[in-house]
C-alpha cells in the first residue's frame, strides 16, 4: 500500500517498476497500478498487488493529465523498496529408521525444511512450537530452537531437527 498526497489538477496516478537506482520513462513502459483520486479515496491508497523481487525494485509514481487524449506525465516520486525474502517452510515427520514416516505413523522427530526465494547468510531463525493459534504472538509457545542459517535460493534446506512434542487434549490437559 503506497499513500501519498493526491498531487492537485491530476486525472490519475501511475506506478511503474525498474531497477533500484534508476530512472524510468513511462511512455515505454507499462504501469503496474493506475487509480484516480475517487479510488484513492475509497481504497485508502494505491494498492500493489504485484509480488515486488525480493532483491528489492524501485517504485515511480507519475501523475498524469491527458491532453487532446495523450498522456502528460509529472515528474517522477521514485520510491525505494529495499526488498524482502520470503521463506517457505515444510515440517516433515521422520520415524526411528531416519526415513520419511508413513502416513498415520507416529514420528521420531520432526524436520524442518526451509526454501527461501533469494540467499541469506548468516540469519537467526527462530523456530516457535505453538499448536492452538496462528498467526503467532511475540508471548506465544516456546522456543525449539533458534539456529543461524545459510540457505541458497531456491534449494529446500533442513535446518532444524525437533522430537515430538506433546500435544493437548481435548480437556486442555497435557
Amino acid at each position: 500500500m503506497v499513500t501519498f498526497s493526491w498531487p492537485e489538477g491530476v486525472t490519475v496516478v501511475q506506478a511503474y517498476q525498474g531497477p533500484r537506482g534508476q530512472t524510468l520513462d513511462p511512455r515505454e513502459s507499462e504501469p503496474i497500478a493506475q487509480l484516480t483520486s475517487d479510488e484513492y479515496i475509497r481504497m485508502g491508497g494505491m494498492r500493489i498487488t504485484r509480488t515486488l523481487p525480493s532483491n528489492g525494485c524501485a517504485l515511480h509514481l507519475y501523475g498524469v493529465v491527458y491532453l487532446d487524449g495523450r498522456p502528460m506525465y509529472s515528474e517522477a516520486t521514485s520510491l525505494d523498496y529495499p526488498g524482502i525474502t520470503r521463506l517457505d517452510y515444510q515440517v516433515v515427520p521422520y520415524g526411528h529408521d531416519g526415513m520419511p514416516s508413513q502416513p498415520g505413523a507416529r514420528p521420531a522427530s520432526y524436520r524442518i525444511f526451509a526454501e527461501v526465494d533469494d540467499e541469506l547468510h548468516d540469519t537467526p531463525l527462530a523456530i516457535v512450537g505453538q499448536l492452538t493459534r496462528l498467526p503467532l504472538h511475540p508471548q506465544d509457545g516456546r522456543i525449539l530452537a533458534q539456529p543461524v542459517v545459510s540457505l541458497q535460493a531456491g534449494v529446500p534446506t533442513p535446518s532444524r531437527s525437533c522430537p515430538p512434542g506433546t500435544r493437548w487434549r481435548s480437556s486442555g490437559r497435557s
